[in-house]
């Protein structure tokens, strides 16, 4: 009796009644009924996962995969069950490169249909149609929901798999800058698109529900901080630079969640990286180290949050003394302003930067330069933009300081608490700012989007300092735990979308009315305008 080996594939989530139904009739399937007893099933039949590791179904039942995919022998049957755990195998590569496998012979319920198409196995009459896709247009205001990115070092190739949200009109752009596009796909195949002046135009058809996009491309080796940085082992995005590694939309208000999977490392690296950024994120945001790195743990947060340290083994004594205090600077954050969104693990990872460069809020795992993986409050700081900056984001580039000036605040407030005044560096660093003509600037310039970030005078120390002394000063007016919880009400009210900086100066105005007067008089003071109300009268080194 010939058997046919039957795989069911099982997922997070996936729904317990396809597969374990479908594993029943297969497995008790006999061709003689009176010989059940002592005859088999002509079926063989075994679960396939992404790997062998324990996989909890819907409703929580968790099954024991007999095969992962790299190792799953031949299959003449291919069973994908359905459920909600499906939407997140269509951003998987790997589920999708199982499914693009199937064989001939084939069953899956109706809900796991988006997948089977996006790994292109379903046939024209089981999904989709034959009508010829859109042609490419501009469109940047389709929203991009979620973009599940495949890196190789190596060869220096990607694949971004982006889920489109349904628009009122066909087509979606995205910034590719540096990329040499090689192919852009739907469901049902190949889409019409083109490249011109940096910009990626695919006709993306108007379904009346989220589409999935692939885009296969090739990226190239930045030697500044524009891409990915070969020799130095990392990715630098901020502030537009994504388009040099991925197709992206760069504008600071951009949100979306990230799937990542890198390739191509060194033997003796390690890639240091987020699997997923669940929560909406920048395009700034997702980031890569590569290096020798030792891993320390630091320990756990009361809300459960694991932070860990990475570095060159001779940055040991450099990375304890920077991050003795980040467990208890992040459990004051997650105590005090919100629960922390971006997964169950994070922390600081050295970067080979040129000195001078404090850090980067890549999060859950935040770069901080080599030379300043000693410094308490970078870690801090950039520990902080969990919250601001890229728990709510900036609406436009002119709203830096309620990012940098924000967490700033934040990481004096946070490392003061442990014992570490860094009140004194700071007021050092805005005297500096204050003397100097050439490097003062107005930290909440006019406008939105009208200026290039990098290219202005706002990148600086500017809305980091001014920023934070606004908040100082205004936590003098009304205390430093009452402006605590009305920061915390503005993330809450705010997290996972954009905010302007004047929003937040207005919702503090409306939670201290009786100082109201006060707190814009201080906007317009260290906000506003260029000059600076006040210059710290302190003993400062030159610098």
């Amino acid at each position: 009796m010939a058997t046919h080996r039957v795989g069911i594939v099982v997922f997070e989530n996936a729904e317990v009644l396809d597969f374990c139904g479908p594993f029943e009739v297969f497995s008790v399937t006999r061709l003689d009924e009176d010989q059940r007893r002592t005859t088999a099933s002509p079926f063989e039949v075994v679960l396939v996962a992404e790997s062998t590791r324990p996989v909890r179904a819907n409703g929580g039942m968790t099954v024991v995969p007999d095969y992962a995919f790299a190792d799953c022998p031949r299959l003449d049957i291919l069973l994908v069950p359905g459920g909600w755990g499906t939407r997140a195998q269509i951003a998987n590569t790997h589920t999708r490169a199982a499914s693009s496998s199937m064989p001939e012979g084939r069953a899956w319920p109706a809900a796991a249909a988006l997948l089977l198409a996006v790994a292109g196995c379903s046939s024209d009459s089981d999904v989709g149609s034959d009508s010829e896709p859109p042609p490419a247009r501009e469109n940047w205001q389709r929203a991009l929901l979620h973009t599940d990115l495949e890196l190789d070092l190596a060869t220096m190739t990607g694949r971004a798999v982006i889920s489109v949200a349904d628009g009122e009109a066909p087509g979606a752009s995205w910034a590719v800058g540096g990329l040499d596009i090689h192919a852009v796909r739907g469901a049902d195949g190949p889409l019409t698109y083109r490249v011109r002046d940096g910009r990626l135009d695919v006709g993306v058809p108007d379904t009346g529900a989220p589409v999935v996009v692939t885009i296969d491309y090739r990226f190239a080796a930045q030697e500044a901080f524009e891409g990915w940085m070969a020799g130095a082992g990392l990715s630098f995005l901020w502030p537009a630079f994504c388009s040099n590694l991925f197709p992206c939309r760069p504008a600071p208000a951009e949100g979306q969640t990230y799937t990542l999977a890198i390739n191509g490392v060194a033997e003796g690296d390690t890639a240091v990286y987020p699997a997923t950024i669940p929560a909406p994120a920048p395009a700034y945001m997702p980031a890569v180290a590569v290096g020798p790195f030792t891993e320390l743990d630091l320990g756990t947060t009361q809300a459960g949050t694991r932070l860990k340290a990475w570095y060159p083994a001779a940055a040991a004594s450099a990375a304890a003394t920077g991050t003795a205090h980040l467990v208890a600077v992040m459990d004051f954050y997650e105590q005090t302003y919100g629960p922390y969104r971006y997964g169950d693990v994070a922390g600081s990872v050295s970067a080979a930067w040129e000195a001078g460069f404090g850090g980067m809020e890549h999060h859950p795992f935040w770069h901080v330069a080599a030379d300043a993986m000693d410094e308490p409050e970078v870690h801090a700081h950039e520990a902080a933009h969990g919250w601001f900056g890229n728990g709510v984001r900036m609406a436009c580039w002119e709203d830096f300081v309620l990012s940098e000036g924000t967490v700033s605040y934040m990481a004096a407030r946070a490392l003061g608490r442990q014992g570490v005044d860094i009140w004194p560096e700071y007021d050092c660093r805005l005297q500096r700012i204050c003397h100097d003509e050439q490097r003062n600037t107005v930290a909440r310039p006019d406008g939105c989007n009208a200026i290039t970030l990098d290219e202005h005078p706002l990148w600086s120390q500017v809305p980091y300092m001014k920023g934070a002394r606004f908040f100082r000063e205004v936590a003098a007016l009304v205390g430093a735990g009452p402006l605590d919880a009305a920061l915390a009400d503005f993330h809450q009210r705010h997290v996972g979308d954009a905010a302007r900086m004047e929003e937040l100066i207005a919702e503090l105005q409306a939670a201290f009315p009786s100082e109201a007067m006060a707190i814009a008089e201080l906007a317009d003071g260290w906000l506003r305008q260029r000059a600076c109300p006040a210059i710290p009268d302190r003993d400062c080194p030159a610098g």
